[in-house]
């Protein structure tokens, strides 16, 4: 109202947050006899000289006041940390700890036997993440694989966080080999309907282009080489029929195909 008045200065210090680089969600095992852990140390990544810490529950209760803990249930906990150096600003975080197990796993070849281009579909269940692989090859989200070759392959499941060992399960894939090479380089080197070789009755007769009949086998034999009385036969197509049990009906089935003989 006199219109007396007076400027002065002043600081304005803005002190940072204490920072925390936690996970939203931790993983234990359910059962940690089998691999893994059934337990977390959650560890803030703060110096106990600089902040205080205040571990609490999903109730609220006050579980440790250390820089680290360790969790060994499921449930939603929080970290509260402030600064002791003066400005006593403080951070909460919330975060969860949720549990793994071992998987169980189911399987089945879906195409049909001699499709040519074969499906194999692997289902796991449980309480945890999981990925697939076949015969050993690369890991991988989806339990659909395609284009699968015949004979047995094995699917197998394992936890994304190391709860248990792999499961394997073993399937069969019907078909035929479309060529094979009879050179002596230990690869493809007989022909054969592997898939089939638990079926002692089974019988393959293989012909030449005229019909005429070159050699009787079994599935559960070494193959056929190539040759006749002998003689190695020339590179060519060759017919054969299969006769067989249905695998899931074991009815009398028959299969006429062909395949190539390559030198």
């Amino acid at each position: 109202l006199t219109t007396c008045y007076a400027v002065s200065t002043l600081d304005l210090v803005v002190e940072p947050l204490p920072e925390l680089d936690l996970e939203n969600n931790y993983v234990i095992c359910a059962d940690a006899s089998t691999g893994g852990l059934d337990y977390v140390e959650v560890d803030s990544g703060l110096s106990a000289s600089d902040f205080s810490f205040e571990w609490r529950d999903e109730f609220s209760t006050l579980l440790s006041t250390d820089a680290v803990y360790l969790i060994d249930q499921i449930g939603i906990y929080s970290l509260e940390v402030t600064s002791t150096t003066g400005s006593n600003c403080s951070t909460l975080a919330f975060f969860s700890v949720s549990e793994s197990s071992s998987p169980s796993l189911t399987a089945q070849v879906t195409s049909e036997a001699f499709a040519g281009n074969h499906v194999i579909v692997a289902t796991a269940t449980g309480g945890g993440l999981y990925e697939y692989s076949l015969d050993q090859g690369p890991w991988q989200d989806s339990g659909t694989f395609t284009g699968v070759r015949p004979g047995e392959r094995t699917v197998y499941v394992r936890d994304l966080n190391g709860c248990g060992p792999p499961i394997a399960l073993v399937l069969t894939v019907i078909d035929y080999p479309p060529y094979f090479t009879p050179n002596g380089d230990g690869f493809n080197d007989t022909w054969n309907i592997e898939a089939l070789s638990s079926q002692l009755a089974s019988k393959i007769y293989i012909f030449d282009r005229f019909g005429k009949l070159l050699k009787q086998i079994s599935p559960a034999g070494a193959g056929w080489d190539g040759t006749y009385n002998g003689q190695k036969m020339s590179t060519t197509d060759y017919w054969f029929l299969l006769q067989y049990n249905d695998l899931n009906t074991s009815e009398p089935k028959q299969l006429r195909g062909h395949f190539t003989l390559k030198r």
